[in-house]
């Protein structure tokens, strides 16, 4: 593992405990990365501004938020993808004929929601920290990336039908339980890190990743050495290379002070 360049996790599932705490264990261990020009990026269906702020601001992590749809280093835009107008429209529409599902229009740094319920509205403090409330979405005008649904029913079981004719055109992912998202063909963050990729020269031989979830499939796959957390989906663990511990286990950091104990 003495070539890896680039090491790259979700947050949710994997560097964050099931309470959504950062170990605070990762900003001594980015500090050691960095003496070594081994970058650290964290890649989540977040907001970017949520990440951010999870991470102490720290300007020298390379952030990839909304599934993809966004990366940014020292406060820098690096990629951006835009869902067409009439998509959007679309999207917001069928929503609002979904009993318990609500929409997030998702831009650079900034999340738009036009429904105050209080259980959604908690669910999406968890994932958004700049957040405009609105009277109608149809009416906001800005570049959006993603469209997340938060669906109290199950999105795998309920809102997925909703949108499965969309796929031939748009991603559309279970990010988790009650969250399903859409976004622009191409966009994932394995297409974003590949981009990351390129931009700094560093090769999949050179990339070591860690996922739990659906959205961190095409990520793993551009890293040769692929880690599914133990408590991972089972179509996670089938395509990863290695097992990491849970993240309540820590398993994120385990593995990279392993890696950094055998660098020494």
């Amino acid at each position: 593992m003495s070539e890896i360049k680039l090491i790259v996790t979700d947050m949710d599932g994997c560097l964050l405990n099931s309470d959504k705490q950062v170990p605070i264990e990762i900003f001594s261990i980015v500090d050691e990365l960095k003496k070594k020009d081994i970058m650290f990026c964290v890649a989540s269906g977040r907001q970017y501004s949520n990440i951010y702020e999870k991470l102490n601001k720290r300007n020298d992590i390379l952030f990839i938020g909304e599934n993809g749809g966004v990366a940014m280093m020292n406060q820098e835009l690096l990629h951006i993808n835009s869902l067409d107008d009439n998509i959007i429209k679309e999207i917001i529409t069928r929503v609002r004929t979904i009993d318990q599902a609500y929409p997030v229009l998702c831009a650079k740094d900034v999340a738009y929601i036009e429904n105050t319920n209080e259980d959604f509205t908690y669910q999406v403090s968890l994932y958004y920290s700049t957040v405009i409330i609105v009277d109608n979405l149809l009416d906001v005008k800005d570049k959006f990336c993603k469209v997340a649904i938060c669906d109290f029913k199950y999105a795998q079981e309920n809102t997925l039908a909703h949108f499965i004719d969309m796929r031939d055109k748009y991603q559309v992912i279970v990010s988790a339980d009650i969250w399903l998202d859409i976004f622009c063909l191409g966009q994932s963050k394995g297409d974003t890190l590949q981009m990351l990729q390129n931009k700094f020269n560093i090769t999949m031989d050179q990339t070591m990743a860690f996922g739990d979830y659906l959205n961190d499939y095409e990520m793993l796959q551009m890293a040769k050495y692929s880690y599914a957390m133990e408590n991972a989906v089972d179509p996670i663990k089938e395509i990863a290379k290695y097992i990491a511990p849970s993240n309540d286990d820590k398993g994120v950091i385990t593995i990279i002070n392993q890696f950094l104990e055998d660098l020494e």
